[in-house]
């Protein structure tokens, strides 16, 4: 009984260990920063192709769908 006990006792003790190791480790991660997407940086001429685009889409459904 006493061994199984002291056996107990050591997984205890280990497992808190293994927590606190964790713990520090979740820290560390939250501590360091992180990268910032950045967002495309579209010229006038993209924005008018992408509108044209669209607007060519919006087009072929209607023809597509009549």
């Amino acid at each position: 009984m006493r061994r199984r006990l002291q056996q107990l006792r050591e997984e205890w003790a280990a497992a808190g260990e293994a927590l606190d190791r964790n713990d520090r480790a979740r820290a560390r991660r939250r501590s360091q920063p992180t990268a910032a997407a950045t967002a495309p940086e579209y010229t006038a001429a993209d924005v008018a192709v992408m509108n044209t685009a669209t607007i060519a889409g919006v087009v072929a459904n209607f023809v597509v769908n009549s």
